[in-house]
């Protein structure tokens, strides 16, 4: 079985993380995923729907229903 390296860089807002993972990631050949984007975008689907993020009944459905695709997939639009 093959198995894929995670490395996961934390700090300050505006410490150059995502800019040092994009790197990385290119250097060793690896995937970058903006897991900062991903939980902006399941916010905002909160938000949008009037869901309480207080209710632990709706909180398995979050991910469920929240579609977020990689720009460079092939099911990329570009519409949103």
């Amino acid at each position: 079985m093959r198995t894929k390296t995670i490395v996961a860089i934390d700090g300050p807002a505006g410490a150059g993380k995502s800019t040092i993972a994009k790197l990385v990631a290119q250097r060793i050949g690896a995937d970058y995923i903006d897991t900062g984007a991903m939980y902006r975008a399941v916010a905002l689907k909160l938000l949008r729907t009037g869901t309480d993020y207080k209710d632990p009944e709706a909180r398995p459905c979050w991910t469920a229903w929240t579609w977020i695709f990689r720009k460079d997939a092939p099911s990329w639009t570009g519409k949103m």
